[in-house]
């Protein structure tokens, strides 16, 4: 019943590992651009108003622009994500 375990090639381990970084990179953009739109927002800093939270401001984000919007500034965090995942 043993059975033997087929070697794993470093070619492999480094195309899994860049592709591990490009889908943690897709999946977190979206929510790291509305957390940096949130943090240099002005709302809320007058008196009567309140912050927009979160939700809201993805919302504003996509009808302002596009949906493609809340991917502004992949091409800079794949160029260092992927080789870093891959390593």
């Amino acid at each position: 019943m043993s059975q033997s375990k087929k070697k794993v090639g470093f070619a492999t381990h480094i195309t899994a590992g860049g592709i591990a970084g490009m889908a943690e990179a897709l999946a977190c953009q979206p929510l790291d651009t509305i957390k940096v739109r949130m943090q240099l927002s002005k709302s809320g800093l007058r008196p009567g108003t309140k912050p927009r939270g979160f939700i809201a401001t993805g919302v504003q984000i996509v009808k302002r622009e596009t949906p493609l919007a809340l991917y502004k500034g992949l091409g800079a965090v794949l160029s260092g994500i992927i080789p870093k995942m891959a390593i």
